[in-house]
């Protein structure tokens, strides 16, 4: 049997204040109402690199959310809280658990 990765929703979109976000789904074949806010991010190819070098899985795709700007969020679609990502000065790379991955 050959099991392949199912995608999960994954989006990005930027905020009234310029800053972006990620919805990622918690797990392999998630949805939106199943996602987690992260950010801010200074601009989408942080979110990239954030994926590519970042905790989690790939997603399998990533859509970029073009409805227009939204104030910054205040709870993730799931419910929980934004979880905070701030990228470091030189726009690479992630900040986490106190230091840079």
């Amino acid at each position: 049997m050959l099991n392949e990765s199912t995608p999960r929703y994954a989006a990005a979109w930027e905020a009234t204040d310029g800053s972006w976000y990620l919805d990622l789904a918690d797990w392999e074949g998630g949805d939106y109402h199943d996602s987690t806010t992260y950010g801010p991010f200074y601009d989408f190819e942080a979110i990239d690199d954030y994926l590519r070098t970042g905790p989690h899985s790939n997603p399998g795709g990533l859509d970029i959310d073009d409805s227009g700007p939204n104030p910054p969020p205040a709870q993730s679609p799931n419910g929980g809280p934004v979880v905070n990502q701030r990228t470091d000065s030189t726009r690479h790379g992630w900040v986490g658990l106190g230091g840079r991955w």
